[in-house]
C-alpha cells in the first residue's frame, strides 16, 4: 500500500514512528558511550552465541571441553550469533539488535490495537514507546525484546486469522511465532494455548468441521516441528525432555525465598539463604553426582516447599501485580544526562534492589522507595523522579482501562471484535498470573501491547458515549 492509501492517524505514526526509531539509536549511542557492554552485562547468552558460531554447539561452556546444554532456550543465541558473525563479536551488537526490535514492537503495538479504531493503535503503541523499562531491557544483551516482539507478531497474526484470514499460511505462520516466543523465553510455552483456542471458536461458525481439522492439525503440526525439535533435542542430547533445563534458578532464586519471607516475616535475602543451607544439609545433596542431578535438586526442593503453601502462593502473587506494573527503570532516562549522572542514578536504583531484597516484610518496599525519592531529590534528579510518577500512572491507566476495554468487548462487541477482545484479554490475564509468580517489572513488557489496545478501545467507547449523549 503507498503513502497516499494510509489514513490521516496512520500517516502521522509512521512518521513519529521513524522518530522513535531515530531517538533508539540515539538513546543506545548515548549509552554505549559510557557502557560499553549495554545495561544488564550478563554473559548467559554471549557465550552460547559465540560457542555457536565457532563450534555449532549450544552450551554456555567458556573453557574446553564445549559440552552441548539446555540451560536456556535456543534462539536467542542463534540470532544472537548471527549477529556476531555479520557486525562483530560484542554485547554491545546484542544492543543494537534488540533496540531495532523495540522500534518493530511498537509499530505492531500500533497494528494490533488498530483494528479498534486509531485510539488504540495509539495507546498501544505508547504503552510501549513510554516506558523507560521496554528501553533499558532492550539496550541489554538479553533475550526479552526478541520476545516481546515475536509475542506481539503472533497477536497481530491472530487477530487477522480472527478477523477472517483463515488460510492455512497464516495458521502456520502465527503457529510459528508462537513457538518461537517459546523457543526465546520459556514462559511463552502457554502462548499457544489461547491463541488456538481463539482461532478455533472464531471460525466455529464459519468453517466445515474438515476444515476446522486441517486448521488445528497446522497449528499443531508447527508447534510439534519447532517446539517439539528442541524438546527431542533435549531428550537425546541432554538425557531430559524438559524445554529449559535452568527452572531450578528461578524456584529457588526468586519464587521460593518470596514465600518463605511473608511466612515467617524475613527478608527475601534471608530465606533464600535459609532454602540453600536447608538443602545442602540433605543426605541426597550430599551424594549428588553432577550439574543435571543438582538442578534437579535445587528446582524439587524449591518446589516441595511452594507447594506445601498454597495460600501464600496466591497472595504473593497478588501482591506482586501492582509492582509488576508500576515499576520504574530509573536509569532510562538519565542516559542523556552524561556518564556521571547516569552512575548516581544506577548506584540509587541498585541500592534500593538490594534493600528490598535485604528488608523484612511488605514495609521493605515502602521504606526502600521512600529512601529512594528522598535520595533522588537530593541528587538534584528531580526530572527523573517526575517521568517516574508520570510513567507510574500512565501505566495504571493502562492497567484499568485496558480491564474495562476487555470486558466492553466481551459483553458489547460482536463478530471478530469481541473474540479479538477475549484473545486479549485472557492473553493479558494469563501473562500476568505467570509474571507475578516471580515479581520482575521487565516481565510487563509482552503484556503493555496488548493491555494498550484494549485500554484505547475503552477510552473510544466512553469518548463516542459521552459524544452521543451531548447530542441527544
Amino acid at each position: 500500500m503507498s503513502l497516499t492509501g494510509l489514513s490521516k492517524s496512520d500517516r502521522v505514526f509512521l512518521l513519529l514512528w521513524v522518530g522513535f526509531a531515530v531517538f533508539l539509536a540515539y538513546f543506545c549511542h548515548l549509552l554505549l558511550a559510557a557502557m560499553p557492554d549495554g545495561f544488564r552485562a550478563e554473559q548467559y547468552y554471549h557465550d552460547v552465541a559465540v560457542n555457536l558460531l565457532h563450534h555449532g554447539v549450544h552450551s554456555e561452556n567458556r573453557e574446553p571441553p564445549i559440552a552441548p546444554s539446555h540451560l536456556r532456550v535456543p534462539l536467542y543465541p542463534a540470532v544472537l550469533a548471527a549477529a556476531y558473525a555479520m557486525l562483530g563479536e560484542r554485547p554491545a551488537t546484542g544492543v543494537m539488535i534488540n533496540a531495532a526490535l523495540l522500534a518493530v514492537t511498537v509499530g505492531l503495538a500500533y497494528l494490533l490495537g488498530r483494528r479498534w479504531g486509531a485510539a488504540s493503535g495509539w495507546l498501544a503503541a505508547l504503552a510501549v514507546a513510554l516506558d523507560p523499562i521496554q528501553w533499558v531491557t532492550s539496550a541489554s544483551n538479553a533475550s526479552d525484546a526478541l520476545f516481546v516482539t515475536l509475542v506481539a507478531a503472533a497477536l497481530v497474526a491472530a487477530a487477522r486469522i480472527v478477523d477472517g484470514d483463515r488460510r492455512l499460511g497464516m495458521i502456520a505462520t502465527c503457529s510459528a511465532l508462537t513457538a518461537l516466543a517459546a523457543l526465546t523465553r520459556a514462559h511463552g510455552i502457554y502462548l499457544w494455548l489461547p491463541v488456538m483456542a481463539a482461532l478455533v471458536v472464531a471460525a466455529w461458525h464459519y468453517e466445515t468441521k474438515s476444515r476446522l481439522a486441517a486448521m488445528v492439525g497446522v497449528f499443531l503440526a508447527v508447534q510439534a516441528l519447532l517446539v517439539g525439535g528442541w524438546l527431542l533435542r533435549n531428550t537425546v542430547v541432554m538425557k531430559d525432555p524438559r524445554l529449559v533445563g535452568m527452572t531450578s534458578s528461578h524456584f529457588i532464586t526468586f519464587m521460593a525465598p518470596e514465600i518463605m519471607a511473608r511466612n515467617e516475616g524475613i527478608s527475601i535475602a534471608a530465606a533464600r539463604n535459609k532454602l540453600v543451607a536447608e538443602l545442602q544439609a540433605t543426605d541426597a545433596w550430599k551424594r549428588a553426582a553432577d550439574a543435571i542431578e543438582i538442578e534437579r535438586l535445587r528446582r524439587d526442593f524449591a518446589l516441595d516447599y511452594i507447594r506445601k503453601h498454597p495460600d501464600t502462593v496466591i497472595v504473593n502473587t497478588l501482591r506482586n501485580i501492582p509492582d509488576l506494573f508500576l515499576s520504574h527503570a530509573w536509569e532510562g532516562t538519565e542516559v542523556f544526562a552524561g556518564p556521571a549522572r547516569l552512575k548516581a542514578t544506577l548506584d540509587v536504583s541498585n541500592r534500593f534492589s538490594t534493600a528490598t531484597f535485604e528488608t523484612a516484610g511488605r514495609a521493605r518496599g515502602l521504606e526502600a522507595r521512600w529512601a529512594m525519592v528522598k535520595e533522588t531529590i537530593a541528587r538534584g534528579m528531580l526530572s527523573t523522579l517526575l517521568y517516574g510518577i508520570f510513567v507510574k500512572a500512565f501505566n495504571a491507566g493502562i492497567v484499568l482501562a485496558g480491564i474495562a476495554g476487555g470486558l466492553l468487548l466481551m459483553t458489547h462487541a460482536t463478530g471478530s471484535g469481541r473474540w479479538n477482545g477475549v484473545l486479549l484479554f485472557v492473553f493479558c490475564a494469563m501473562m500476568t498470573a505467570i509474571a507475578a509468580l516471580t515479581f520482575q517489572g521487565r516481565f510487563r513488557m509482552p503484556i503493555m501491547p496488548a493491555a494498550g489496545a484494549l485500554a484505547g478501545y475503552a477510552l473510544t467507547w466512553a469518548w463516542m458515549r459521552w459524544r452521543a449523549s451531548r447530542q441527544a
